[in-house]
C-alpha cells in the first residue's frame, strides 16, 4: 500500500490515481470532516469528477481508498512509499512546521526504508535541511505536483513531472513507482534541483503577470489587453491577460520561495519588486474605484471569493484584500457559489447574499458597486437585464466576464471597468 499525508486536491487526486490502477491507498488527515466525508465516498474538492473523470466513491466502495486520522491505523502496514501533499504556506508566507510534523509521524508508524515522496512546493534549500533534521537522506524524494484543474486532458497522467532522489540509488524504484500514474517522468540529478524547478517555474509565471498588471497601471487610458493581444502575434510570446493581482497558492508564492532560499538574496531584485507589488500595491487601484462611487448608503456586492474560477480555492485571492477593508462596513455581501453562507459568515466574516437572492429580491438591496472577482460559470450566464434592474452604478470586472454587455452598460449608465481595457482610471 502507500499512504497519502493531506487529502486535499494534490493529495486527494494522488489517492485516486493510484487507487484507480488498483493500488490500496491510506489518506491521513488530521481534519475529521475531510475523513469522514472520504470514507462515505465524497471528496470534498471542487469539479472533482470533471477533471479526474471518475468518483472517488468507486474506490472507496473496493476497499482501494481508505481514510483516518489516526496514526495507529497507519502502523504495522507493508508500506511501499509516503506522499506528502501538505500546505507549505500559511497567511501567505512559506511555512514548514506543518511539513515537519508530517515528518515525524511518519517516522513515528514506519521506521522501515520505504521512500518519502514529497509532492508539496519547497523553499530551495528545504530537501538538505530535512535530511540534516531527520535523518531521513535514503528515503527522500522530491516530486512537485503539475496539475492544471481546468483541463481533464492536462492530468497526472500525461503532464511531465520532474522528481529528484537525495539518494540516487533510488532512481529505478521512484521510476517504478511514479510511473505507476505518470507516464511522462524526467529525472533531475539531484533533490535540491527537483525542488528548484518548482518554484523557479512559477516565479516565471509570476514575474510577467505582474509586469502585465504593472503596464494597466503605467498606461489605464490605453488599451493594454489590446496590446498584449497583438504582442502575442510575435511566436515567442504567450497572451497574458492584465486582472487585479496574482492569486493561489502557487503562483504568488513562487518568487518569495526563491527569494527565501537564495543565499544571495540580494540580486534577486526582479522576485522582490514583484513580491512587493503582488502584496501591496496591486490591488490599489480596485479601491480607488470602489472609494469612487462608495458612499455610507449604498452597499457593494462581491461575486466571488476564488481567484479562479470554478475552484474552491481562495489562498492569496484578490477578494481577501477587499473583504478585509469592506466586510465591518455594514454594506458589504458576498456570493461564492462553492462557499456555504456559513463558511462565508464565520470564515470570512461577511454577509452572504444568494444568487437568487439578489436578482430576485422584492426588496431594494441598494447595491451600487459590483466587484467580480472570479470567472465562475454561472456567473457568465446572469443576463444584463437582471444587472441593470439591481440599479448598479459602477462594475469592476477581474477577467472581463461581463464584458459582453458593455455597450448595454453605456446606455444604461452603469460604468464599466476591467483592467487593461482603457478605460481602467477614467
Amino acid at each position: 500500500c502507500i499512504v497519502v499525508w493531506g487529502a486535499g486536491f494534490i493529495g486527494g487526486t494522488t489517492a485516486m490515481a493510484y487507487a484507480s490502477e488498483g493500488v490500496k491507498v491510506y489518506c491521513y488527515d488530521i481534519n475529521l470532516d475531510v475523513v469522514i466525508n472520504i470514507n462515505r465516498g465524497y471528496l470534498p474538492v471542487t469539479n472533482l469528477e470533471f477533471w479526474f473523470g471518475a468518483s472517488i466513491k468507486e474506490f472507496v466502495d473496493k476497499n482501494l481508498i481508505i481514510a483516518t486520522n489516526k496514526l495507529d491505523d497507519l502502523k504495522n502496514l507493508s508500506i511501499a512509499c509516503h506522499f506528502i501533499a501538505i500546505p507549505t504556506e500559511k497567511d501567505g508566507e512559506p511555512y514548514l512546521d506543518i511539513l515537519y510534523e508530517v515528518l515525524n509521524n511518519i517516522l513515528a508508524v514506519d521506521n522501515s526504508n520505504s521512500l518519502i515522496i514529497i509532492e508539496s512546493t519547497l523553499v530551495p534549500g528545504t530537501a538538505v535541511k530535512l535530511v540534516e533534521k531527520f535523518r531521513i537522506g535514503d528515503r527522500l524524494v522530491i516530486s512537485p505536483r503539475r496539475d492544471w484543474f481546468h483541463s481533464p486532458e492536462q492530468n497526472l497522467k500525461n503532464l511531465n513531472r520532474v522528481f529528484g532522489c537525495y539518494n540516487s540509488n533510488n532512481n529505478e524504484l521512484v521510476k517504478q513507482i511514479l510511473g505507476i500514474v505518470c507516464d511522462n517522468l524526467i529525472q533531475a540529478s539531484s533533490a535540491s534541483v527537483a525542488e528548484m524547478v518548482k518554484s523557479l517555474e512559477n516565479s516565471l509565471l509570476h514575474i510577467p503577470c505582474v509586469y502585465v498588471n504593472q503596464l494597466k497601471e503605467a498606461y489605464p487610458n490605453l488599451p493594454i489587453d489590446e496590446c498584449l493581444r497583438l504582442a502575442s502575434t510575435h511566436w515567442r510570446i504567450p497572451l497574458y491577460y492584465p486582472s487585479f493581482k496574482t492569486g493561489g497558492y502557487c503562483i504568488p508564492l513562487s518568487s518569495k520561495y526563491i527569494l527565501m532560499g537564495a543565499s544571495n538574496r540580494s540580486y534577486l531584485t526582479i522576485a522582490k519588486d514583484a513580491v512587493e507589488y503582488d502584496d501591496y500595491d496591486s490591488i490599489k487601484s480596485v479601491f480607488d474605484l470602489i472609494a469612487r462611487y462608495y458612499d455610507a448608503q449604498c452597499n457593494i456586492c462581491l461575486l466571488g471569493i476564488s481567484y479562479k474560477g470554478d475552484l474552491k480555492v481562495h489562498q492569496l485571492s484578490p477578494s481577501l484584500p477587499i473583504i478585509n477593508a469592506y466586510k465591518n462596513s455594514g454594506h458589504f455581501m458576498v456570493n461564492d457559489p462553492y462557499y456555504t453562507k456559513e463558511e462565508v459568515e464565520n470564515k470570512f466574516g461577511c454577509q452572504y447574499i444568494d444568487l437568487e437572492e439578489l436578482f430576485s429580491s422584492k426588496t431594494d438591496l441598494n447595491i451600487k458597486i459590483i466587484v467580480i472577482v472570479s470567472d465562475h460559470k454561472v456567473y457568465k450566464r446572469i443576463p444584463r437585464q437582471w444587472i441593470c434592474d439591481l440599479g448598479v452604478k459602477c462594475i469592476i470586472d477581474n477577467y472581463g466576464i461581463w464584458a459582453k454587455y458593455r455597450e448595454f452598460f453605456n446606455k444604461n449608465n452603469i460604468n464599466y471597468y476591467k483592467p487593461g481595457d482603457g478605460q481602467w482610471k477614467k
